[in-house]
């Protein structure tokens, strides 16, 4: 891990980014049996602008809030969270042929339970790092091999991690992934980056 120096941000406003809004009064939603919604462009109802809630099998997470989740292949992977109560390090996965929810068991080594964490993909790999575990902000970094389904601690070769935090931002591009801001004791606008094949953290 190592630092990298500011860069300027131009930012657009959402005007310029957005497409135009239909006007108010073309546009409707509507509730279906399902949780569906729909939107009406006022010339036909067309099934891809609708929403559905989707059929399952299997035990799904419980409730909860603060989570991450990150698709590889042809599944969903769910990791940690609040449930109210309690942060918690359960691992989950959807897989969107079988539409069925299974439980991962987290034997061994394996992330601690928390919450505002991040999660990235890369080489098929599930990365975790960061987050807070109810008591403190902490960041530990580990990897899921989805292949051979175990969990591992990621050290770094070279450089320094970002502090300990939460509410940060992750990101895997071109073989490394970035971290921006978060909150360690203070609010942080710091930028970093973890290479994976040289093992080495820089900020930036």
């Amino acid at each position: 891990w190592s630092p990298t120096p500011n860069r300027c941000v131009a930012h657009a406003s959402l005007a310029s980014v957005l497409p135009p809004l239909l006007p108010t009064k073309q546009m409707d939603r509507t509730a279906g049996t399902e949780g569906e919604m729909e939107v009406d462009d006022g010339e036909c109802k067309s099934p891809i602008n609708q929403w559905s809630l989707v059929k399952y099998t299997g035990l799904p997470p419980r409730q909860r809030s603060l989570h991450a989740a990150i698709v590889v292949g042809d599944c969903l992977y769910v990791f940690g969270g609040y449930d109210g109560s309690n942060r918690v390090n359960d691992f989950y996965k959807f897989s969107f042929k079988a539409s069925k929810w299974s439980q991962i068991p987290m034997t061994g080594a394996s992330p601690s339970a928390r919450d505002r964490h991040v999660v990235v993909l890369h080489s098929d790999r599930i990365y975790v790092f960061a987050g807070y575990d109810g008591n403190n902000r902490v960041n530990d970094f580990w990897q899921y091999d989805t292949e051979h389904e175990v969990w591992s601690v990621v050290d770094a070769a070279l450089g320094n991690p970002p502090t300990p935090r939460h509410s940060h931002s992750g990101v895997e591009y071109d073989g490394s992934m970035y971290i921006f801001a978060g909150y360690d004791g203070n609010y942080r606008s710091d930028f970093h980056r973890y290479n994976f094949s040289q093992r080495k953290c820089r900020c930036r």
